[in-house]
């Protein structure tokens, strides 16, 4: 496989899994039988001959981060990890613990985390509160964004991610429904609508009405409704650029 088509199945993998990092073994996991064997893998290789084969340390755009034993892909600078997972959970109401963020959604050691979580805070752009449960031995600290104008999750890769669902959902078809776009990425609703808006402005993509009485309630709510008009969007056409 080229570098390209590698980078972009690993970038739809971390789209899934709403995370801007995987692990090697969850790229062996998920990765088809027939993509490792293309390569010379299979499903119980070693972690060292999965990076080699697959030439991530040459992949533009890409970084390998170890954790402990655990090796990661990633496809971002830490601090840019932490703010795109903060920002993530913040449009999905999830309040974001310090503990929680090390654990689950940062590939970095500990010593690594604290110093890129207080050069965060130093730049202005997280603050962290306190909650004193009396039950723990430790109060829990929140993490908080400061300044979400300042963060943006990789737009040019999620364009990418969306163009890859509209032709695996559309399969040739000129109108493609917007909710199974929507629902195959699972991304968070601004998110979505960001690339959406972006991709209309740039005349890129075309939105269409339609007949919503045959849809269900959460096709319709999975659809995309203009907040100036209020007019009701089903479908997309992908033109591209002119």
């Amino acid at each position: 496989m080229e570098n390209d088509i590698i980078k972009n199945k690993l970038i739809e993998l971390m789209d899934k899994n709403a995370k801007d990092f995987i692990s090697i073994a969850d790229i062996k996991k998920q990765f088809s039988i027939a993509d490792l064997r293309s390569v010379g893998l299979n499903k119980n290789s070693k972690n060292p001959d999965v990076v080699s084969s697959l030439k991530l340390n040459h992949i533009k755009g890409l970084e390998i981060i170890n954790k402990g034993k655990i090796a990661y892909v990633c496809r971002h600078k830490p601090s840019q990890m932490i703010l795109n997972q903060l920002l993530r959970m913040k449009h999905t109401g999830k309040n974001a613990t310090l503990l929680d963020l090390f654990r689950k959604f940062a590939p970095l050691k500990k010593d690594d985390y604290i110093q890129t979580i207080n050069q965060l805070i130093d730049d202005n752009l997280i603050k962290s509160s306190f909650k004193n449960n009396f039950s723990k031995s430790s109060p829990t600290v929140f993490l908080h964004l400061l300044q979400e104008k300042k963060l943006s999750i990789n737009l040019d890769d999620d364009i990418q991610s969306f163009k890859k669902a509209y032709d695996f959902i559309g399969k040739g078809r000129g109108f493609v429904r917007i909710h199974r776009i929507r629902e195959y990425l699972k991304w968070d609703r601004d998110r979505f609508e960001t690339v959406l808006k972006k991709l209309t402005h740039d005349l890129i993509i075309e939105l269409h009405g339609g007949d919503p009485s045959i849809m269900t309630e959460i096709e319709i709510e999975n659809s995309y409704v203009d907040p100036r008009t209020g007019f009701l969007f089903i479908t997309l056409t992908w033109w591209g650029k002119k």
